[in-house]
């Protein structure tokens, strides 16, 4: 059970946020349904519930992968080097998740053969592929990062914000899917907003889950707002810089 100043809302329930100064940090809920576990076997005896939880959550484990870098160094008499640095952390998910195949598993690390197969084991039946689901939608958020934190002297007005940037982005991306790219290059390269990084990264509004810290809860009447919103402030401030949410600003 949560203290009474700390606050839980699904992305269509944000207008339900209090009206007062405080912290809050968005998290991505990971959604499965019966039909991305449940066994069907294919012509070859391939059991495609099996294929389908490995794929679906190959994607959606891509989706936390970091932004490419881009640097720069400079030696003397003008010389420079420039490029582009291009995180691995997808090459992980695919090979210890996508390929059900054990012969085809490209690991010569004895040691790390045995941890795959460790993590193959949930995948194989389908009342363990119910239980792996279930128990992996409990972690969020305990055992989960955020993938932002914010703060704001109005908690609803600035998740209404959010919330409102989110759907346009969304809708604009459902219809013209081809501009996703193009919207991840603009981020790369301009400021941009949570909902334009958090679009790019693939979420989709209903997998958004946000908790806030109210602290005019927490405080009753000690401070006034002003002084509250300071503390949101500095809180933010340290949280950002502790945790690094992977849709906080670039």
């Amino acid at each position: 059970m949560l203290p009474p100043y700390i606050k839980c809302f699904d992305f269509n329930e944000v207008e339900n946020a209090p009206s007062a100064p405080g912290v809050y940090a968005w998290y991505a809920k990971l959604q499965i349904g019966i039909a991305d576990w449940r066994s069907n076997f294919d012509h070859n005896n391939n059991d495609l519930g099996e294929f389908n939880l490995r794929q679906l959550l190959v994607l959606h484990s891509g989706k936390f992968d970091p932004p490419k870098y881009q640097i720069k160094a400079k030696s003397n008499f003008e010389l420079e080097w420039k490029g582009e640095l291009t995180p691995q952390l997808a090459q992980s998910f695919d090979k210890y998740l996508a390929n059900g195949n054990e012969a085809d598993w490209k690991i010569e690390d004895k040691n790390k053969l045995k941890e795959v197969k460790k993590i193959q084991l949930p995948f194989k039946k389908e009342k363990t592929r119910a239980t792996l689901v279930k128990m992996l939608e409990e972690t969020c958020p305990f055992f989960s990062s955020p993938i932002y934190i914010g703060k704001s002297d109005n908690i609803k007005r600035r998740l209404k914000e959010h919330a409102d940037d989110i759907k346009k982005f969304s809708r604009a991306l459902s219809s013209e899917p081809e501009k996703r790219q193009i919207l991840i290059e603009h981020i790369r390269n301009n400021e941009s907003s949570f909902a334009a990084r958090v679009t790019a990264l693939g979420f989709a509004p209903e997998q958004l889950r946000v908790y806030v810290f109210d602290l005019q809860e927490l405080e009753d009447g000690n401070y006034s707002n002003d002084e509250l919103e300071t503390f949101a402030s500095t809180i933010e401030w340290l949280l950002n810089r502790w945790h690094r949410p992977i849709a906080g600003r670039i």
